[in-house]
């Protein structure tokens, strides 16, 4: 009689949905060695982040290390894209297909969700067994058709918060040319926080769209590149001429740089960090220190100079390849101790009362950082690398290098 065996496969892994398996799990691992297959979703609905879930991976570790395969099952599991248009599209996403993420995309779209979702696994180091991308695998077959932006409309919530940092940024530039420089100041910041905005709501409410990455990146460009360069300039750096304007312009040119690089890494880089200075950060470096000059009326020496210094450094700290923490591991939804809660209270407490230095001092500290971290590493590498080489047993002799020399 042929020897029986069995493999169950998993769907929809998450840490969301663990706790639904577990039970089963357990009970399966009760019965003795028996493979399972787990279709791991690397961020599930867009809120299941596995970068943000510590234990979670650890738990898949544990599970390859007993010999189950691990498996890519998509990346965001579930259909964001603008809703359907005709019955046929209807039955498509919303019937044949659902839940599946990859039968409106664009081949380049989906190309970079397959990537980003190859490089999950191996930042984690789990051998890849294959990729399952469940019912909608018609997409691979059928090509979508791209209807005019006319049709096929706009998700309206996310692009005002879009919009209303774009006005931000250019009623800065607008004050900048007024002379009103602690105002224009403060629009940058407001173009911060309703930047960091549009993408959470985009998420929350699953209206994200190719539109809105691209109107938020030319927002950035304004609000964040063009806005702080031109008030800096306005500022100080016009009194230095030629060299105002050409630091102007490096910072400037930086954002675009910083942009541009972002959306071409966009789901290939380790999220959890940014590579070079974030643009919002720059902007509040340059902008922090108009602000806390004019909030305060300081009479600082040499602040033409520091000025200089300030623009070029934001400008050159976008474009390096320094890594900055993303603070996309903190997950809002998970418990917390109740000091956090004390922390936060304190937080919102200094920043209402004085906002300027606060925030300023926030970035200073943010944009060092980096750098620590860069010699903090170099630091540990250097005792790796002058330790004593490995003594061979006696007996063995150490293989020589081609470029040994025989010594005189």
């Amino acid at each position: 009689m042929a020897e029986r065996a069995l493999m169950l496969v998993l769907h929809d892994v998450a840490p969301h949905t663990w706790a639904d398996y577990r039970p089963f799990v357990e009970a399966v691992d009760a019965l003795g060695d028996v493979p399972i297959t787990w279709l791991v979703v690397p961020d599930f609905h867009h809120h299941d982040d596995l970068a943000a879930h510590r234990d979670f991976r650890r738990l898949l570790d544990s599970r390859v290390a007993k010999g189950d395969e691990l498996t890519l099952h998509g990346y965001y599991h579930c259909d964001d894209q603008p809703r359907p248009r005709t019955p046929k599209e209807w039955f498509m996403r919303r019937i044949y297909t659902h839940e599946g993420e990859f039968y409106q995309l664009s081949e380049a779209e989906a190309l970079r969700r397959l990537t980003a979702g190859i490089e999950v696994f191996q930042r984690n180091g789990w051998p890849l067994h294959g990729f399952v991308a469940g019912p909608a695998n018609h997409v691979m077959t059928e090509k979508p058709q791209k209807m005019p932006l006319a049709r096929q409309g706009i998700y309206l919530l996310p692009n005002l918060f879009t919009l209303a940092a774009l006005f931000a940024g250019f009623y800065a530039v607008v004050q900048g040319m007024n002379n009103q420089f602690e105002t224009a100041a403060v629009a940058i910041f407001i173009a911060m926080v309703l930047d960091g905005m549009d993408g959470r709501v985009a998420r929350m409410t699953h209206s994200q769209s190719a539109f809105g990455a691209e109107f938020d990146s030319l927002s950035d460009m304004v609000s964040f590149g063009v806005a702080p360069a031109l008030v800096a300039y306005e500022w100080l750096l016009r009194d230095y001429g030629k060299l105002g304007w050409m630091v102007a312009f490096i910072y400037c040119a930086g954002a675009a740089l910083r942009l541009a690089r972002f959306n071409t890494m966009l789901g290939v880089t380790d999220k959890r960090w940014f590579v070079g200075l974030p643009s919002p950060a720059a902007a509040a470096l340059v902008a922090g220190l108009v602000w806390i000059v004019h909030a305060y009326e300081l009479e600082v020496p040499g602040i033409g100079i520091i000025a200089l210094v300030m623009t070029a450094f934001a400008g050159i700290s976008m474009v390096t390849n320094v890594r900055f923490w993303s603070f996309k591991e903190i997950n809002p939804r998970a418990r917390a101790p109740f000091a956090a809660l004390l922390v936060a209270m304190i937080a919102l407490v200094l920043t209402a009362s004085t906002p300027a230095l606060v925030l300023f001092g926030f970035f200073i500290c943010y944009a060092v950082s980096g750098y620590v971290m860069v010699l903090v590493r170099a630091g540990r590498r250097r005792p790796a690398a002058n330790a004593a080489p490995a003594v061979p047993p006696a007996g063995i002799s150490a293989p020589a290098r081609d470029d040994d020399t025989p010594s005189a």
